[in-house]
This record gives structure tokens, sequence and C-alpha cells, in this order.
């Protein structure tokens, strides 16, 4: 059964070869096998860990029209559900400007504060619209108008028998008119009636209708781009409204050798108490289909990765300041500083057992107090490029501090996590046929409930040959006496091949910690593993 789907692109390829018509394929394939540390963090016990993740995409062109399919076959899931399905199919027209889309889509309205759909498998993230899409682009003016269902999974919910699914049918429309030369103005409208599993009983549903107008407003020289995004949520359930808003601004500046941009969010989707906020699936939180921007670093280091900070887009203040400067043609540094935190703080009122707010004037700005969950982050990076072509070093200095503030505990309510990090990266050229990538991550560690700092340390080497070969490996260790199984170190061994210019093998065997991956504030913990994996990408 397994063999079926690597069979289609080869008979799809031979069809429209056969027609004489324009296409390109892309196929997908992932598989492992070995152990895998279950539960939190992997504490819970080690059990068989096997999985095969395969999808291909088929697109076909005749003039302006276009047509795709993506064919899917996942079992077992690495993580997220079992398919063997169609799982996407689009028709598409696009002439002068103009484009007509029928199936499956993904779409940005603006900055995302409103609509932001898009897939991420990793994280098993996919916001996809099943209905049709219009857009028309000029000049001076852009359209987009879109109808349809989301069926979404909810991926925390992934590992369980029956996970959570959610549907949004959304009706939505931008616009945005370019005022004179260096102004733009435009909004947007969407609204989606809403569907959820019933708390109390599973095989009911709840349901919710959303109201999302936005405005934003653009300012752009050659130099100079200032950015303005504005949403007002409006949730309605049984018989009351709900209301919720966003901001998010950007100013950016850019000279011959030097430029910084400068972002503030002030998310207020859904600013509830802690006993509301406990419940993720509440009917009023920001909405799936909402992803506006994080307004912080997102790092590419591993260990910077393993423990990020997720953005609360329902309630969250902050503000992110990132200057990069170039001394000459070889050598730059970068500079990165934010921070954020909660808008208010609540007391508990123990003879009603509710919580009240207290009122803060200077809600529009991050608090550093303890009480307001603070979240501060530093980053430097020196960048400089050796006289051999592509040789570089990057070095790097972080320093992280978050608070999260439990108002349910008398005693040891502020639960402080610090992290300090030097990671060290090289690439070095040493002919057409022969290079290296080298990292060194070191790491301080301060995480609740230890009182003393632990220690991380990641060491990887990769060696290019012939430029289609490559093999490498990493070692991390800890000191940290916490970890699942109590291991302290962690080895993998890896290797990938490049078959002509289409097709990408890779193979690793190994031990891995395990961590969280984030991307666009959507975070999920990945399991501690020990075995094989495996992957072939292939694009024709």
């Amino acid at each position: 059964m397994k063999l079926l789907p690597l069979l289609i692109p080869f008979l799809l390829s031979a069809i429209v070869y056969a027609q004489n018509i324009s296409y390109s394929l892309s196929n997908n394939l992932r598989a492992g096998t070995g152990k895998e540390n279950w539960g939190e963090g992997g504490f819970v016990g080690t059990h068989n860990k096997k999985y095969f993740d395969y999808y291909t995409d088929a697109k076909v062109f005749y003039g302006s029209f276009n047509a795709g399919l993506r064919y899917e076959y996942v079992n077992p899931p690495e993580y997220g559900i079992k398919r063997n399905k169609l799982a996407r199919r689009f028709v598409e027209y696009s002439n002068d400007g103009f484009t007509a889309r029928l199936g499956n889509s993904f779409s940005l309205f603006s900055r995302g504060l409103s609509l932001n759909l898009f897939e991420n498998r990793s994280l098993a993230f996919d916001t996809n619209l099943d209905g049709i899409k219009i857009g028309y682009v000029s000049q001076d003016f852009k359209a987009a108008g879109l109808y349809g269902k989301i069926n979404f999974i909810e991926p925390s919910t992934v590992l369980i028998d029956k996970p959570r699914e959610e549907s949004y049918l959304i009706k939505a429309a931008s616009l945005e008119y370019k005022l004179f030369r260096n102004f733009s103005l435009g909004g947007s409208l969407v609204e989606s009636e809403n569907e959820f599993p019933a708390l109390l009983n599973v095989k009911a549903k709840d349901n919710s209708k959303t109201f999302l107008p936005e405005l934003f407003f653009r300012y752009q020289t050659s130099a100079i781009d200032l950015f303005i995004n504005y949403a007002y949520k409006t949730t309605s359930y049984i018989n009351k409204n709900y209301y919720g808003s966003g901001l998010y601004a950007s100013f950016s500046y850019s000279d011959e050798n030097y430029g910084f941009t400068f972002e503030y969010k002030d998310y207020r989707f859904d600013i509830v108490d802690p006993i509301a906020s406990a419940d993720q699936f509440r009917v009023t939180r920001m909405l799936p289909f909402q992803n506006p921007p994080t307004v912080h670093k997102e790092h590419s280091f591993t260990l910077l990765t393993r423990y990020p900070h997720t953005a609360n887009f329902n309630d969250e203040v902050g503000f992110q300041f990132d200057l990069f400067y170039s001394f000459d043609d070889r050598t730059s540094i970068n500079l990165n500083l934010s921070s954020s935190s909660k808008h208010f703080t609540y007391t508990l009122d123990k003879s009603r057992f509710r919580f009240l707010k207290k009122e803060n004037n200077t809600s529009w700005i991050p608090s550093l107090s303890n009480e307001y969950s603070p979240f501060t982050e530093a980053y430097l990076e020196l960048e400089h490029y050796l006289e051999q072509k592509e040789s570089l070093l990057r070095v790097a200095f972080n320093y992280r501090n978050e608070i999260t503030f439990d108002p349910f505990l008398e005693t040891n309510s502020v639960q402080p996590l610090k992290q300090m990090s030097l990671p060290v990266f090289i690439q070095y050229l040493f002919s057409e046929n022969f290079n290296i990538k080298a990292v060194n991550e070191s790491q301080w560690i301060l995480k609740y409930p230890k009182t003393n700092y632990f220690y991380n340390q990641l060491i990887s080497l990769q060696v290019g040959l012939y430029k289609d070969f490559n093999i490498g490996g990493r070692i991390e260790f800890t000191t940290n006496t916490d970890e699942a199984n109590g291991e302290k170190s962690w080895i993998v061994l890896e290797g990938g091949f490049r078959l002509g210019t289409n097709h990408v093998f890779t193979l690793s065997y190994g031990s891995e910690r395990g961590g969280q991956i984030c991307s666009n504030g959507l975070c999920r913990q990945v399991l501690p593993f020990k075995g094989f994996r495996f992957s072939i990408i292939s694009n024709i």
C-alpha cells in the first residue's frame, strides 16, 4: 500500500508529457523508526516510534490556467493524524492582474491580524480554505475576496484518539489603494461562522459568529517604511457579544550601510482573568485563521530555539528593535532588543474565589513587574566574511529573562526562566569540492523550580563533498538532572546526497534530546527520540 503513492507522480508525469502541457511535481517523503520517550518532556516512559509521511504536489499549466492537487499518505504520523486521501485540489485562472481560484487556497490580509491562512506540517497546523478566492492587483490598487470553509484540527490534540475539530465558514474581503505616490490606505473585513465541540458533550456543537474589520496605513519611500494596522474583533456567543482588538505598527529606516526597524504590538483579542485564560479552547479567543506578527526574534541556532517565548496573541503588549550596521562589505553587526508583558494584573477574592482586575493606566507599554509575566531579550551578532568566497564567521550573544506569574499560588508564584547563550557558526570553503560548516553553542539556564543554573552544550560539524554529498554529526550534553531517563548526552550522525538538481536524500541515526519548536508564534513539544530518520525531497 505504501508503494502506491510513490508511483503517482510518475504516472502524472507521463500523462502531462503526452499532452505537451507544462507541469511541476514536488514529492516529499519522511520516515523514521526507533524509540520515543512518551509524555510531557518524555518522562512517562519509552515506546516504539515509527512514522511514514508522504505527500506529492502536482501542478499543470496551460496558458492563463493552472490546476493542481496534493495526495497524502500518512500512516503512522510523526505528529499529526493519519491520512490516505486527496488532500488538496484547485483550478486557477490568472490574467492581467486578475486571479480566480476554486478549491483549496491560503491567503494573508495585511499583517495577519484579521486573516492569515497557512500550513506548517512540522507543527501539524493547517488553515487552508476550501472554496473560492479572487483577487486583482494593479499599480495603485489591490483587492481580494474569499468565501469557503476551514476544517481545522487543533494541533495540541492530535495525539489523542479523537482530536479536536473546529470549522469556520469564512466570508472575507480586502482592499488597498495608493492615495498618493508614497501613501497607501486599506481595509479588510472578515466574517466567520464558527463551530466547536461542546464543552460537556463531545457529540454536540457550540456555535458562534465573529466579525473582524481592520484598517491599515502605509507610508513608504526609498529609505522609510511606516506601517500601522488595527483590527477589532466582535464574537457573538449565546446572545452576548465579546470584544477584542489588535494593533501592530512598524517603522523602518535604511541607509547605505545601516538600518533599523522598530515594531510595536498591542494584542487585546481576548483579555480574561486567570480562571478563564486556563481554557485554551474558549470561544472568545483569537481564532486559528488569525496570526499576527510575534514581534520578537525567531532564532536559527538550535539551543536558542529550545526554550522559546510563546507569544500570547490574546493578551500581550510589547516591542522589538532591530539594528543592522555594516562596517564594510565583509563585516556587519546585528542588535535585537525586545520586551513584552501582559496588560493587567489580578488579585484573588478568596471569599468568592474570583479574580479582580487591577486598573493600569499604562497598559499600552510593557511592564517589567513580575505580576505581568514580563519577557525581555537582547541579541547581538557579529558576521564576518573571509577572503575565501562564501566563507564566513558568525558569533552571537543572547540573553533572555522570562517570568511566569501564577496568581493561584501564594508562594512560588514567580517562576523565572533565564538564559544566556553564546553560539558560534563558521563556514569555510576550501575548494569547489570541499567545505565545512561547524557550530558551537554554549548555554546557561536557570529554570523554575531550580535555584541554580545548569549548562547546555551543542557541537555540530557538516562536511560537504563535490556539491552533492554531505556528512556530519552533532553532539549535545547537559548538566541538567531532570532530563528524561536521566540522560546527559545525545549524539546524531547524518548524511545527505543530491541526485542531479531535483532530488535530495537524507539519512540520520542517533539520539535526539527533543524540546520545543516554534514558528509564527505557534509551538509544539518534540519528544526525545533514538533511531533512524530518512527523507526524500524531489522537485521536477
